[in-house]
């Protein structure tokens, strides 16, 4: 018995039936709630039936659906840009901070452990005392 060749009208229906099974979630999903879910009937929410011929209408949601999705993402990705660019703010805001403090506190000890050695008097500066 030779091996049954699917036609593309079968392969299609396959497909429907899968993607009517499979809860449709979205890009991010259970990330951030969104998205759709399709009944067990193969019916999206609004009782269309999914199966069926591409039409103009059928393309049209699924054109529908996909912006929804893009615009999901693009909220997404500015959320994390603006996460980014505020961290790097906090960070280099930290840094400089730190470093200021360093520099300070070197320069209190050399002034301090100057003066207590009695080496208090600037060479080239005739002799001006810092303290």
């Amino acid at each position: 018995m030779p091996p049954k060749i699917e036609k593309k009208e079968d392969k299609q229906k396959k497909a429907d039936k899968a993607a009517a099974a499979a809860p449709s979630t979205g890009f991010f999903g259970g990330l951030f709630g969104g998205g759709k879910s399709a009944d067990k009937k193969g019916k999206k929410a609004g009782g269309k039936d999914s199966s069926g011929p591409m039409t103009k209408e059928r393309l049209k949601e699924i054109v529908a659906a996909v912006n929804a999705e893009v615009a999901v993402v693009e909220v997404a990705v500015a959320v994390v840009v603006i996460v980014v660019v505020v961290v790097v703010v906090v960070v280099v805001v930290v840094v400089v901070v730190v470093v200021v403090v360093v520099v300070v506190v070197v320069v209190v000890v050399v002034v301090v452990v100057s003066a207590a050695s009695g080496n208090n008097t600037t060479e080239g500066r005739g002799g001006k005392k810092f303290l």
